[in-house]
C-alpha cells in the first residue's frame, strides 16, 4: 500500500470518528457548529469518493457469523442486540439460558457490534456481558432520549 492509499484511509478513518460524534447527541456538544455543518455526507458516500476500500472492514469481517458481519449501520447494530442479546439482561432468565445465548456470539464479534455503534473500539480484555452492558445503557438512554423530547417539537 502506497502513502496515497494510507493518508485517503487516514482521512476517512477521521471522517468517520468525527461523524459518529455528530450523530450521537450526547458527544456532538464538544464540536462547534461550524465542523458540526461540515460533516453533512454520510462515511459510505465519502468512502465511494476516496474509492478505497479498507483492509481493517476484510479482516474484521473474518471469523464473523454471516448476520454479524453483514451489520454495517448503528441501527443494524441496535436492532441486532435488540432481538438477540438483550435477553440475557431478563430476570426470569437461567443461567444456563444466558449462558447458550452468550455462546453464540464471540468477545470479537461484540467488540465489532461495540465499534459500530459508539464509533470508537473497545480497548483491552473484557467479558462478554461488559460489552453487552454498555450496548444495553445506550440503547435505554437513546429511548429515554427520545421519550423526553418527543414533545419539544
Amino acid at each position: 500500500m502506497n502513502n496515497s492509499e494510507k493518508i485517503k484511509q487516514d482521512l476517512f478513518y477521521l471522517y468517520e470518528v468525527f461523524y459518529n460524534i455528530r450523530e450521537n447527541e450526547k458527544t456532538s456538544c464538544f464540536l462547534g457548529t461550524e465542523i458540526l455543518k461540515k460533516l453533512k455526507y454520510k462515511p459510505d458516500e465519502v468512502k465511494k469518493v476516496l474509492n478505497i476500500e479498507r483492509n481493517e472492514n476484510k479482516k474484521a469481517n473474518q471469523g464473523f457469523s454471516s448476520e454479524i458481519s453483514l451489520i454495517s449501520t448503528r441501527e443494524q447494530a441496535v436492532n441486532y442486540f435488540n432481538d438477540n442479546l438483550e435477553h440475557i439482561f431478563q430476570p426470569d432468565i437461567s443461567e444456563a439460558e444466558k449462558n447458550t445465548i452468550l455462546k453464540k456470539v464471540t468477545s470479537e464479534e461484540l467488540k465489532r457490534l461495540y465499534y459500530i455503534i459508539f464509533g470508537i473500539t473497545w480497548k483491552g480484555k473484557c467479558k462478554k456481558e461488559n460489552i453487552l452492558y454498555k450496548i444495553k445503557e445506550f440503547c435505554e438512554d437513546e429511548k429515554r432520549t427520545v421519550d423526553l423530547t418527543k414533545n419539544l417539537y
